[in-house]
């Protein structure tokens, strides 16, 4: 039977799914990972229960049932799993994995062959948690009884064993799991979900997921993805662990390790609270939609309160509610503190209402206590801790806005373990005695984000639209999500986070994807960019590969060195260049030689291992005039090793450049219709983007957003939510045809300027969307002042 009920506390639960797809992960790489959660929990002291490996460790998609006696499996773990269960182990953490519910075979020693492999899991090992997925295969009828009878050998060694069931139909068995898979929804952001409407940022759809029927706990929501579009991961991740506080919260999966440092630590911060106070969140009430908003929750018992709201508008809003309505009737007093966004002490509530503003498409979690929290606070100024329980010293950082002055104090009675307290270096050792801190934050004055600023209008389409359609093109990328993510955070000082970066990014099943525009100048002869094809052609209309080189560069040709498999050829091989996107000249094609017939290492879909295949090294060169920038070759294959431009003989450097290779040449997709407007910029706070938002149905793939400059400069956006097509690691895009919102990083030429903005809407597209323009801000506001105290 089931070990867990609904008033059993949360387990916090990693499982690998995209750090490795069906491919598996390995021993070096597991542990690797592990010592990334070892520097998390030492730093912060976030503790996780489990680290689940998902798909292609041991089962496979498809009816891939496999074995840990396998040449494969060997091959991944030359050790099996004992170092890594053993290193999990001295984390206060249990292994898991994925599989399928069956692979029983038919006959009674492959039966008992199974059945021993899953039991020796957690009789040897002590694995605490198996994933049962119909991706691998559905479990017969017929063998329901040997599955119940292996889970309840399991149970003889881990009585907290937990199940996840993953779409089967258990009949009886289900008794014996923990969870089902809740709406069967996975939340990898703009691949497995992506937003609804427009939203300032890619994670609005997962904010507007609800919760479960009756605040059900044992549901699995899928947990929070963190690989791609990480603004405002911690939105989310406040209502996966305090909204709806399943069996699995805090439950992530992805490659956490692409957050920066300071993101880090406030995961950590939000996992310690929630494990310190996860007794008591088994207990849930409802609150009124009319007065806290949608999905809000109110969780806790009668001496600690979790309340859980979200604005989903495109403006602040205001809420304002007594104790006793957020605690449903069960204080009437409370000492009240937000902890999300930002920690900020509200006083003891007593005879009045607790008023705050959420900025547009955010969440906000307030406690509410009897008692004030020990933990070091501050009224009148905006917190986030940086350091865990077990620090001696208290880090944290004090956020504010340009020119912003704050006059604050320090809450909570932890503040007398400490003798000195600093702020920027500066001695403010009178915040340890109920004194006061006054600090400006360096800056002019900004206006606020989460503002409507404008709205688009049909006009006649111009006649550049084709150079408009290209620096569209040109302004973004096609490279996998997870590069994204990395450039977005940017380099880590950190051992374990690099290593971990390191791992992921290095594994042989990431290279040989070929989804990062880098491998195009890298220099390798095994390496090539290479648009995906392994779901269906993610390239539209047949796509185009586009090289910026960063700056305009004197050459005497290129030359490009392509991967042919058998069927493609350069017969409609064709390529551009010139100094802007939009005056792009046909460049005279010298030679094409063939290097012979060789092997390449691939991964492709249907295999999970890299395989060999047999492909053609070809190598085109086209002459140059006067300097380039910009160039676009169609008519392509799908892989391409390496392209670089010589002058008297020698290659000319590549830091800097990039490509991508999805967008459609203009001629296949023209410009059918045109909206444009001009809206004017004040100053915003660093971080700042102005949205496109488009409502309504504009076709998949069809429309393309750009600024325009008073100096006639034009701008394409660099993102958009759902993300721009990639080329992918696990799963193709989404891509949809309704409700796109593109994003504009707001750069300080902009400020205090009239700026056109344009919407080009493409010959596959549809007419009769409403385009609105807003300003809307960052996670995090731009300034901070350090606070340490010792």
């Amino acid at each position: 039977m089931a070990y867990y009920t609904e008033n059993s506390p949360s387990i916090a639960e990693f499982f690998t799914w995209i750090n490795n797809t069906n491919e598996g992960s390995t021993e070096a790489q597991t542990l690797v990972n592990l010592d990334f959660f070892k520097w998390l929990r030492d730093e912060t002291g976030a503790q996780f229960d489990i680290y689940a490996f998902d798909a292609g460790n041991i089962d496979g998609a498809a009816g891939t049932y496999g074995s840990t006696d396998s040449a494969r499996f060997h091959a991944h773990f030359p050790n099996g799993f004992g170092p890594a269960a053993e290193k999990a182990r001295e984390l206060g953490m249990r292994l898991g994995v994925w599989g399928g519910a069956d692979g029983f075979g038919d006959t009674k020693e492959t039966r008992e062959k199974r059945r021993e492999m899953i039991v020796s899991l957690c009789r040897d090992h002590g694995f605490g948690l198996f994933k049962f997925d119909t991706v691998c295969g559905v479990l017969r009828k017929e063998y329901r009884q040997y599955f119940t009878k292996m889970i309840e050998e399991c149970r003889k060694y881990v009585p907290e064993l937990v199940i996840l069931n993953h779409r089967n139909d258990l009949g009886g068995a289900q008794q014996y799991c923990t969870t089902k898979l809740w709406e069967s929804a996975e939340c990898y952001i703009d691949v497995l979900y992506s937003n609804k409407v427009p939203a300032p940022h890619h994670r609005g759809g997962t904010l507007m997921r609800g919760n479960p029927d009756n605040l059900e706990r044992l549901m699995e929501d899928h947990g929070v993805c963190l690989s791609s579009c990480l603004d405002f991961w911690a939105d989310e991740m406040v209502i996966q662990v305090f909204c709806r506080s399943l069996i699995l919260s805090p439950e992530i999966y992805g490659n956490p390790w692409l957050l920066r440092e300071d993101e880090l630590r406030t995961m950590g911060r939000l996992m310690v609270l929630k494990r310190r106070f996860r007794e008591a969140m088994v207990h849930a009430d409802k609150l009124p939609e009319e007065t806290f908003g949608p999905n809000a929750v109110s969780r806790g018992d009668d001496t600690i309160r979790f309340i859980t709201v979200r604005n989903l508008e495109w403006e602040k809003k205001a809420f304002s509610f007594s104790v006793s309505e957020a605690s449903c009737g069960r204080m009437n007093r409370a000492y009240a503190r937000m902890l999300h966004p930002y920690e900020t002490d509200m006083g003891c509530i007593e005879g009045k209402e607790i008023s705050f503003e959420v900025e547009p498409w955010r969440t906000c979690l307030i406690v509410l206590s009897r008692e004030p929290l020990p933990d070091i606070g501050v009224k009148g100024a905006r917190l986030r801790p940086m350091t865990g329980p077990a620090s001696k010293a208290f880090r944290g950082r004090i956020y504010g806005l340009p020119g912003e002055e704050i006059t604050f104090r320090l809450t909570g009675s932890d503040r007398e373990r400490y003798t000195k307290a600093l702020l920027n270096g500066k001695d403010a050792s009178a915040l340890l005695s109920g004194g006061k801190c006054t600090f400006t934050f360096p800056g002019n004055p900004v206006s606020r984000g989460g503002v409507k600023i404008g709205a688009l209008a049909k006009a006649p389409v111009p006649s550049d639209a084709e150079r408009m359609y290209e620096i569209c093109a040109f302004a973004a990328d096609n490279n996998a999500l997870e590069v994204r993510s990395l450039e977005r955070s940017g380099d880590t000082d950190v051992p374990q986070i690099k290593a971990a970066r390191d791992a992921f990014f290095g594994q042989d099943t990431f290279v040989y994807r070929g989804i990062w525009d880098k491998y195009l100048f890298d220099g390798r002869e095994d390496t090539f960019f290479m648009a995906s094809t392994v779901e269906g052609d993610q390239r539209i209309s047949g796509g185009a590969l586009r090289i910026d080189t960063g700056k305009k560069i004197t050459a005497d040709m290129l030359r490009v060195t392509f991967l042919a498999e058998d069927g493609e050829t350069l017969d409609a091989l064709a390529a551009y260049g010139g100094e802007e996107p939009g005056s792009l000249r046909k460049l005279d094609c010298m030679n094409i030689t063939a290097g012979g017939r060789e092997k390449c290492r691939f991964v492709p879909k249907t295999v999970p291992e890299i395989t060999d295949i047999n492909v053609d090294r070809v190598t085109a060169e086209f002459a140059l005039e006067g300097p380039v920038r910009y160039l676009r070759l169609e008519g392509t294959p799908v892989r391409v090793c390496d392209a670089r431009l010589i002058k008297n003989g020698e290659t000319l450097p590549r830091e800097g450049w990039r490509a991508s290779n999805l967008f459609a040449p203009y001629r296949m997709l023209p410009c059918h219709s045109f909206m444009t407007g001009t809206v004017h910029l004040d100053s915003y706070p660093a971080g700042s983007r102005i949205c496109v938002a488009l409502n309504g149905r504009h076709g998949t793939d069809a429309v393309y957003a750009l600024l325009e400059l008073p100096d006639g400069t034009l701008v394409g956006a660099p993102d958009k939510a759902p993300s721009f097509p990639a080329n992918q690691f696990e799963h193709f895009i989404a891509r949809t045809q309704s409700n796109n919102t593109f994003y504009f990083p707001i750069l300080p030429e902009y400020e205090g300027r009239d700026i056109k903005v344009h919407v080009l809407r493409m010959r596959n597209g549809f007419d009769g969307f409403i385009a609105d323009v807003y300003v809307a801000e960052g996670d995090i506001l731009p300034c901070f002042a350090e606070l340490v105290l010792e």
